[in-house]
């Protein structure tokens, strides 16, 4: 008899409870429990991820700008006045000027080697820089590995499996610790890659773009990506299920992005003469206002792809000379988010078998902490199809604890 069917064992994670909210008095100690299971029928690996900032959910616009191909010039010659450059905002309907920021100075460079460099990946975890070849322009569609002195380590990761016309910037996943990149043309999804195999995930996630994308960011506090084009230049933030949550046209020819979630502030990479500075900045919490615009010494003319690494420098290629530059953002914090400080786990990675459950310590301490609340998350990735957990995280430092407090009592240091 013929089926149609079949199915794939598979872990399935649940962990209970479903967000944890601790009280302690000033210079003290307590634990909490969070308890894992697996539900499914095959072994699955976790590991608990901190994130300091609340758990933010990104909302679906209903007011989101339309995504159409730009039509207007691609040399515009923008009025200027005394030295300063202004741009065209169409939502206040008059010119504004470009503030430029103090930032893009070079800290480092090297050449690639490579026939034309262009997305580029920053592994934030091993501190290494990917670089894309385009077979288009006579590559090979192989990302290749550097150290950040510019030594190519070696390791590769062929994309020829999954691009069509060529991939574009990547974006790192610090909640899987991968690499996405752009898929230019055919279904024009962005693609995972994983660092530890050095092959395509087969992950893929593809938002209704209409039209190709070029530059790609990643925002771990809220698990979204921000995708760009110089096609229609309209920023698309969306989640891992594909929906679209924010557009906003913003006018820019957008080549590479790169995000800091410490300040909101998205990054782009202009790649035409239309805009008059190299990186523009944009305040994603102000509708994706522009906050000013820097220019970047061996970038102009070649402008593509663009990433962060943890000291809040900015990585970028130049398709034109080869090269890889480093420089100043004009920012910090970008990876700040990564510890709680007042809060631990053991164990933080592990493997459960079906039927089986996990018991995770958590170690809450308020020494040096104010009065006040503290809010976190801790995220769960692990192997299975299903959804990352995310947990909520509330620390209440008092000075006289809730009379309904029976689970633990504090350990006061004296």
């Amino acid at each position: 008899m013929r089926r149609d069917y079949f199915f794939l064992k598979a872990g399935l994670l649940s962990a209970a409870p479903s967000s944890i909210e601790v009280s302690l008095l000033t210079n003290s100690n307590g634990t909490r429990t969070l308890f894992l299971q697996n539900n499914g029928l095959k072994a699955l690996d976790y590991r608990l991820m901190e994130i300091n900032a609340p758990v933010t959910v990104v909302p679906v616009d209903a007011n989101q700008d339309p995504s159409m191909r730009h039509l207007g010039p691609k040399n515009l010659n923008l009025p200027s006045l005394d030295g300063i450059v202004y741009y065209w905002d169409p939502g206040e309907d008059v010119f504004l000027p470009y503030p430029n920021l103090a930032a893009g100075a070079l800290i480092s460079s090297f050449a690639t080697g490579l026939t034309l460099p262009w997305g580029i990946g920053v592994d934030q975890s091993s501190n290494t820089v990917w670089v894309g070849d385009l077979e288009v322009g006579g590559g090979s569609d192989i990302n290749h590995e550097f150290t950040m002195s510019g030594t190519a380590t070696g390791q590769t990761i062929d994309i020829n499996s999954w691009v069509s016309v060529f991939g574009a910037d990547m974006a790192y996943d610090s909640t899987n610790s991968t690499l996405w990149q752009i898929n230019v043309g055919g279904d024009n999804c962005i693609y995972e890659m994983s660092l530890v195999t050095l092959t395509a995930t087969g992950n893929k996630i593809c938002p209704a773009f209409g039209t190709s994308e070029r530059g790609l960011a990643y925002d771990p506090i809220t698990d979204t990506f921000f995708a760009g084009s110089w096609n229609d230049r309209v920023i698309k933030r969306f989640d891992r299920n594909g929906v679209i949550l924010q557009q906003r046209n913003v006018d820019l020819p957008i080549a590479g992005l790169a995000y800091n979630p410490s300040t909101g502030h998205l990054f782009v990479t202009n790649n035409e003469d239309i805009a008059p500075f190299d990186i523009t900045v944009l305040d994603v919490n102000a509708n994706y206002a522009i906050l000013g615009s820097f220019n970047v010494t061996g970038l102009d003319g070649g402008e593509a792809g663009l990433e962060f690494d943890c000291n809040g420098h900015l990585w970028a290629t130049n398709q034109s000379t080869g090269e890889v530059l480093e420089f100043d953002s004009g920012e910090t914090g970008v990876c700040a988010y990564k510890d709680i400080p007042w809060l631990s786990e053991a164990p933080i990675i592990g493997t459960i078998t079906p039927g089986a459950n996990q018991n995770i310590t958590l170690t809450f301490n308020s020494t040096g902490l104010g009065l006040g609340d503290y809010l976190a998350q801790v995220r769960l990735p692990n192997t299975t199809p299903y959804t990352t957990i995310t947990l909520p995280i509330t620390l209440h430092v008092v000075d006289v604890l809730p009379v309904t407090y029976p689970l633990f009592l504090p350990i006061v240091k004296r």
